[in-house]
């Protein structure tokens, strides 16, 4: 058994009342789960192109994906910064920002940097660079390949900056009821993903991203649009999509509107 324990530390100042600042500390940890230590070898079969036999073109190829039991635990760490103003919170009768009584906004940058990933190297990567990955392709003494092996391994790291905004406001109680409005955002302007350790990293598109809450009247809920506010395509990735799946998505701007009634 492996005992972990990852501290996570935060810290709350209030400058005067209706500003607040925080910052927040963490570490992640996962350990591998077992069939990723200890799965036994099983063979697929994948369509790949070998670089030292381009004459060949494109063939099938047997694969043996097994287990490691020398994987290292995924880390993480996370570091959140910011600020939420809510004017005239403490005393909205009295107080200058008495007509904002209500609002409320923020601000957090964030940033989360994963490494030790465990996952399996892309079949066609091996061989691309398949002096890199010594073992991996066992070749039959005419120089064809006779399997590759692709087991669970501890690749490269994922570094993510972003910052989070929004803001809410709720009016008073009026006869007809009341209006609670809210609008959060993120927009991450770094997505660096290093596929192998010590190789360079791919920075993906920065994307910005708008989510209006439901606006809620008495009984009655109406959705606002739900925005991808950025139409930037994504980086081209040779892989058969033309993009990175776990960076990006195929979708431009969209936006959809829904309307709740109950009784």
């Amino acid at each position: 058994m492996v005992l972990s324990a990852k501290p996570k530390f935060l810290l709350r100042y209030k400058p005067f009342d209706d500003l607040a600042l925080r910052a927040t500390y963490s570490e992640g940890y996962r350990a591998p789960n077992l069939p990723e230590l200890f799965s036994g070898s099983f063979i697929e079969a994948a369509a790949l192109v070998d670089p030292k036999n381009p004459q060949l073109g494109t063939q099938t190829y047997f694969v043996h994906v097994q287990g490691n039991p020398a994987l290292r635990p995924e880390t993480s760490y996370s570091y959140y910064t910011g600020a939420v103003w809510t004017p005239g919170a403490s005393d909205p009768e009295h107080s200058w920002w008495g007509w904002a009584n209500g609002f409320s906004a923020y601000v957090d940058w964030f940033q989360i940097a994963e490494s030790n990933q465990i996952t399996q190297l892309p079949l066609q990567q091996i061989l691309d660079q398949e002096n890199q990955f010594p073992g991996l392709v066992q070749r039959l003494p005419n120089g064809q390949i006779n399997y590759i092996n692709d087991p669970f391994v501890n690749l490269g790291a994922v570094l993510v900056d972003g910052i989070d905004f929004g803001g809410s406001y709720v009016t008073k109680e009026y006869a007809w009821g009341k209006l609670n409005i809210e609008v959060d955002a993120s927009y991450i302007y770094n997505y660096a993903v290093q596929n192998i350790k010590n190789a360079a990293a791919n920075t993906a598109f920065g994307s910005l991203s708008l989510t209006p809450s439901p606006v809620f009247a008495e009984d009655d809920s109406y959705a606002l649009p739900d925005l991808k506010l950025t139409g930037t395509n994504p980086p081209f990735t040779d892989n058969g999509y033309g993009f990175d799946p776990a960076t990006a998505n195929a979708f431009g701007r969209y936006y959809y509107v829904e309307v709740e009634k109950k009784f």
